[in-house]
């Protein structure tokens, strides 16, 4: 009995003891799913300083990442943890400690030459571009961090503004499409442009737009001419100099004339650097990018408007008298002849009134004149009562002729 009851007690307890251990592996199965889970839910990727292979591929790849400096003292943001779950298809988040130190002696910090002071530090990188920080301010709210996300991942390839940089991304790579844009980008060019880089993404693609700039040996390259809203791309692919004496390398341009559509793009291409033989370069296109530079393009001349010759205003023609019709002038004779009757009537009516008056005595001066008597023994002396008045009225007549005439002329 004692044995049994030992035999009972071992038994019961081993079988206690098995029933903990099959528990606990189910909790420690559960617990690394749920970690599992979490890890390709939350988009996270946290990246080791030590990884040189993996952060080159980070800084200077061309697949975007946005980048979190953290030392893991506290819990990862909480916008930018729930912006990587909802971007996390398109853009790669990593979590890195930028003061560590890198392979290269060098931390994260001094390598980008990112701003420390301000927090928290993130900067973007991604399609060929070199890494650039981005304001701690768009950390603000999820929305302003994927506005600014969005803004970033618009164009998949680089803008290039100056020489420098068009020298470091695309002229000292060994394959490059550069795309000169005639203007603004649409939706279906910049669709066809995405597609098109994403699909040949093993060479850096370089957007310049053509409408402010311009390249001082543009026409080398093989492309039509500028035209305002004409976008141009073409590939250049640099040769290996064969002696250290020789000059630099040119690069064979290969232009792209077809319609700006994807499918044609990749195809153009592909085909071009399937059937590519170096030692074979006759009858292409080369193009010598060393003295190239990007200027300004000097704005369109304005059409110039032709000078109109002075238009002189003629002489005006001397102008003639106003002929006046026959019969209006026998009006205007007869008329005046009517106005000379009238005026000469009155002017012999006024001078019977003064030779009246002149005539007329009154009764003491007649009798004055009988007494003395020489009154009309005067006027005997000089003239008679006709002649007087003849003559006053010949002169008066003669005065109304005079007139007459002075108001004809």
């Amino acid at each position: 009995p004692p044995t049994a009851r030992v035999s009972s007690k071992s038994s019961w307890s081993f079988s206690k003891i098995s029933g903990l251990s099959q528990g606990s592996t189910a909790l420690i199965a559960v617990l690394v799913a749920a970690l599992v889970w979490w890890n390709l839910n939350n988009g996270l990727n946290f990246l080791e300083p030590s990884d040189s292979e993996k952060l080159k591929t980070v800084f200077f790849g061309r697949e975007p990442w946005l980048v979190l400096c953290h030392n893991g003292s506290d819990s990862v943001h909480s916008v930018f943890e729930g912006t990587a779950r909802k971007m996390r298809k398109k853009v790669s988040f990593g979590v890195l400690d930028c003061n560590a130190q890198l392979p290269s002696k060098r931390t994260t910090i001094d390598r980008l030459k990112l701003a420390s002071h301000s927090s928290p530090v993130l900067f973007f990188s991604g399609f060929g571009r070199r890494p650039h920080q981005l304001p701690s301010k768009v950390l603000s709210s999820e929305y302003s961090l994927l506005k600014e996300l969005r803004a970033q991942t618009r164009l998949h390839a680089i803008r290039a503004k100056d020489t420098k940089l068009l020298n470091e991304t695309c002229f000292s790579r060994t394959n490059c499409a550069l795309f000169l844009a005639g203007g603004d980008l649409d939706a279906s060019a910049l669709s066809a442009l995405n597609a098109a880089s994403d699909a040949l993404d093993w060479m850096n693609w370089v957007v310049v737009d053509s409408a402010k700039h311009k390249l001082s040996n543009e026409k080398d390259l093989g492309l039509p001419k500028f035209q305002p809203g004409v976008h141009r791309l073409v590939v250049l692919q640099k040769l290996n100099a064969t002696a250290p004496d020789q000059t630099p390398p040119k690069s064979i341009s290969t232009p792209y004339t077809g319609p700006w559509i994807e499918a044609p793009i990749v195809a153009h291409y592909a085909s071009h650097f399937a059937s590519f033989d170096e030692q074979d370069v006759e009858g292409v296109t080369l193009f010598d990018s060393s003295k190239t530079t990007l200027g300004r393009r000097p704005p369109p001349p304005t059409p110039k408007q032709m000078r109109q010759p002075p238009t002189s205003t003629p002489a005006a023609a001397p102008t003639e008298p106003t002929q006046v019709p026959t019969t209006q002038q026998a009006e205007m004779r007869e008329r005046a002849e009517e106005l000379r009757r009238q005026r000469e009537a009155r002017r012999r009516a006024q001078m019977d009134a003064e030779a009246d008056d002149f005539i007329a005595f009154s009764e003491g001066e007649e009798a004055d004149a009988e007494n003395d008597g020489t009154f009309f023994e005067d006027m005997d002396a000089d003239s008679s009562d006709g002649e007087f008045f003849e003559e006053e009225a010949e002169g008066s007549f003669e005065d109304s002729e005079e007139e007459e005439v002075l108001e004809l002329d």
